[in-house]
């Protein structure tokens, strides 16, 4: 359980053989340590050697993750729903029937991902949803304004 909390992603990457860390995060996860999830998700999806055994388990552990309110979880996930949030199509079997990409990226941006709020701005934009898109860019314009002022 502790590697499942504190040995990060960043720190995991960087291992020799990543696919000899999978089982402990795996038990992490199990044991309830949502953040060993969102690792173990990530470790999986950057190595494509290890998609074939581990991906059912990921996206388990990522929903999970997720679900438990961990942003960059929420985020990712809405990014493996349909590659962006732009694309707009429904990530089955996840929260609820309706959760969509858009939905867990909304969760990420509310959350204070800014990658989620960059792209929920872009997509607003391209549909022509102005008030949605003043929603997600007014606080990134405000962020610009505090950081130069």
């Amino acid at each position: 359980m502790l590697i499942g909390e504190h040995v990060s992603y960043e720190t995991a990457r960087h291992a020799t053989s990543v696919g000899e860390l999978l089982p402990w995060y795996e038990r992490a996860f199990n044991a309830g340590v949502a953040q060993a999830g969102l690792t173990l998700a990530r470790l999986v999806m950057e190595n494509a050697s290890l998609r074939d055994a581990w991906q059912e388990k990921a996206m388990k552990a990522l929903h999970a993750a997720a679900q438990a309110n961990l942003p960059e979880a929420q985020w990712l996930l809405a990014q493996q729903g349909g590659g962006s949030p732009a694309s707009g199509k429904v990530v089955r079997d996840v929260r609820k029937p309706s959760s969509s990409p858009l939905e867990w990226a909304a969760s990420a941006a509310d959350a204070g991902i800014l990658a989620a709020r960059y792209a929920l701005a872009e997509r607003a934009w391209a549909v022509a949803d102005y008030a949605a898109f003043l929603r997600w860019s007014l606080p990134l314009a405000r962020e610009l304004l505090q950081r130069g002022g």
